[in-house]
């Protein structure tokens, strides 16, 4: 598998889809609700830093996947 850095941005989009879409069956409805606004909230601080968007989307996507575990 690649690194996400080695991803082009449309298998980053489709990988940040595919999470989505498994968290929304693993988590509960606030959990899932939660992580999907902290991914919206991160992208706009990666915008306004200048930092990867991609990257740090997944990364706020993915910060509570083990909680409900």
């Amino acid at each position: 598998m690649k690194q996400v850095n080695e991803m082009t941005e449309k298998e980053q989009e489709d990988l940040i889809e595919q999470i989505k879409k498994d968290l929304k069956e693993m988590l509960s409805e606030r959990r899932y609700l939660h992580s999907v606004s902290t991914m919206n909230k991160a992208k706009e601080l990666a915008n306004e830093y200048n930092q990867n968007e991609k990257i740090v989307m997944l990364t706020a996507l993915s910060h509570d996947i083990a909680k409900e575990m």
